[in-house]
């Protein structure tokens, strides 16, 4: 496509060179939300894992008074520690 220089690139919808970066960066909002989201995952890990410790530690009268079947038991017990 040939650009006539009649008006500035822009106005044909060439980005300018500060343009061409990852937007994103320039918008704090959007890293505020990533760094929140990301921290909020990294805390929710180890309760996760201490959870599933204590569920294994549940004998199966303590699983029939939280309704928790053995499979059930066993299927979140087989989850890694990131997996909700």
């Amino acid at each position: 496509m040939y650009l006539y220089r009649s008006r500035p690139l822009a106005q044909h919808g060439v980005p300018r060179p500060h343009e061409r970066c990852t937007p994103w960066i320039r918008h704090p909002s959007v890293i505020k939300r990533l760094l929140r989201h990301t921290a909020s995952t990294l805390a929710k890990w180890p309760r996760l894992a201490y959870e599933r410790r204590q569920l294994s530690q549940l004998d199966s009268r303590e699983l029939s008074d939280l309704g928790i079947s053995p499979g059930d038991r066993m299927a979140e017990l087989s989850k890694p520690f990131w997996r909700d």
